[in-house]
């Protein structure tokens, strides 16, 4: 009897086989909660400045999903945008990295800070980690050609601000000719009237679109300095500004001074050192002095410290490129994977000022060399534009990283204050230890 009941149970087990069931009802509620909590933000308004704000969302996070209740981590990352922390390895002097960081101090758009390092680097051990590299001044690449390649593999981009002297400098340093899509002709020199944008951007994929939205949609900031007058020398009534800070923006070799009233600016728009009218935030002015009135928009008031100021369509930039001895012309060499596109040109010559390089890895843009002749707030712009634009904008992550389980959800976020941001917003929840 006892052999025929063992007999059974041994069939039964092969037969009718045991298993056990295990939900994952965890792992589903990490993903809802994940996609729960980036809505929520959303619907609060408060997406685009977390997502550039770790402190922000950090604290949210706290409140929201206290992890003394739910043992959750939280990380974030965000992808496609310029990066709220960008970081230039200079290949300059120490006179211009300090022009540089004047340049980009406290640079705002969109409603959000850049904050911006700026590490003096050699060609032969690039700074790292960095966003982008700029070259100031000519350097036979020839010795860091593999280096600069391996930069570039990283995502990052290369900016060159120089001048050729002699056409074998280009055609005889390959890796300068590969890197920034460069080709150069003997040509006499003669003075070019200006330079201007070759055209309006086609589409988004258009190499030339992000940097020509850059150069007319960030505001520059503008530094102001304390006032040295009792008050301001002005055409038009000054009311309700007894405190206020002066400043100048320069653009075509000319300088418009500016009074930094706090709550509005007045300007000198035909630069005779005197106001003559008065701007709040949000505003579009002009100036003009012997040439066509430029547009522009005062974008913001920083307090008494700095203002930020758009320029307006269509922009031409007294000519910086002219007596060059050197005719820098893009590459053509058939390559589907380079795209060798001039996006300034003199005139009426027609020489190329501004070339950039767009390859499958990396972006590299070469201009011609402005800081020799008394450059303005335009040049500084159109230098930024193009390393804004090279610059690295692969995923960057915030907050704690160290998981063992973790669940990714992404969110697609627009800004469009000053200009139209468009980047995925990744918010990953997990636990500490594997489950």
């Amino acid at each position: 009897m006892v052999t025929v009941v063992m007999i059974l149970f041994v069939a039964f087990s092969i037969f009718f086989p045991g298993f056990s069931y295990k939900t994952r009802w965890s792992d589903a509620y990490v993903v809802l909660l994940g996609r729960d909590t980036i809505l929520t933000i959303d619907r609060l308004g408060k997406l685009y400045n977390y997502s550039f704000n770790a402190n922000n969302l950090q604290k949210y996070l706290d409140s929201a999903l206290p992890t003394n209740k739910t043992n959750l981590i939280a990380w974030s990352e965000v992808d496609g945008a310029i990066k709220g922390t960008l970081t230039i390895a200079c290949n300059c002097s120490a006179e211009q990295k300090n022009t540089l960081s004047e340049w980009f101090y406290k640079m705002k758009f969109n409603g959000r800070e850049i904050q911006v390092y700026i590490p003096l680097s050699n060609l032969d051990k690039i700074s790292q980690p960095s966003d982008v590299l700029l070259i100031w001044g000519y350097k036979n690449l020839t010795p860091y050609a593999q280096n600069i390649k391996n930069f570039l593999a990283g995502e990052n981009g290369v900016v060159e601000i120089m001048d050729f002297t002699d056409v074998n400098q280009i055609n005889n340093d390959k890796t300068q000719n590969e890197t920034f899509g460069l080709n150069g002709n003997s040509i006499a020199g003669s003075q070019q009237a200006s330079d201007s944008f070759v055209r309006k951007p086609t589409s988004t994929s258009d190499i030339i679109y992000s940097t020509y939205k850059f150069f007319y949609h960030i505001p520059i900031p503008v530094k102001t300095i304390p006032n040295i007058t009792s008050s301001i020398p002005s055409d038009v009534a000054v009311s309700n500004c007894a405190n206020f800070t002066q400043g100048n923006i320069t653009f075509n070799k000319t300088s418009y001074e500016f009074w930094d009233c706090n709550t509005s600016v007045y300007f000198d728009t035909n630069a005779n050192n005197r106001a003559d009218i008065q701007v709040m935030p949000g505003q579009n002015f002009n100036l003009s002095y012997n040439s066509p009135a430029y547009n522009f928009t005062l974008s913001y008031i920083d307090g008494f410290n700095k203002i930020g100021v758009s320029f307006h369509y269509p922009f031409v930039f007294n000519d910086f490129g002219g007596l060059s001895t050197v005719d820098v012309e893009p590459r053509v060499d058939g390559s589907q994977d380079n795209q060798y596109k001039t996006i300034l040109k003199s005139s009426p010559g027609g020489y190329p000022v501004v070339i950039l390089n767009r390859t499958n890895i990396g972006r590299t843009a070469w201009v011609a060399d402005f800081s020799g002749s008394n450059y303005g707030d335009d040049e500084k712009q159109l230098l930024t534009s193009l390393i804004l634009w090279a610059s690295n904008k692969r995923s960057i992550g915030m907050l704690s990283p160290n998981i063992k389980t973790g669940f990714l959800t992404s969110y697609l976020n627009t800004a469009n204050q000053d200009m139209f941001e468009v980047y995925k917003f990744n918010l990953g929840l997990g636990y500490p230890f594997s489950r």
